[in-house]
């Protein structure tokens, strides 16, 4: 799930997503984001902002 959260950040137009975002375009649910996300920035690939 981590990579595909990714690839959905970096094809994304502008780089910054809701978790609503990748949830619609991956077909996936928002927990499974969440984890993807999590683990993507306990790596240090991505911050998340508020």
């Amino acid at each position: 799930m981590a990579a595909r959260v990714l690839a959905c950040l970096f094809t994304s137009d502008t780089g910054d997503l809701t978790v609503a975002d990748p949830t619609q375009r991956l077909r996936v649910s928002p927990a499974s984001i969440s984890k993807g996300v999590g683990y993507l920035e306990l790596i240090s690939l991505i911050r998340r902002e508020h």
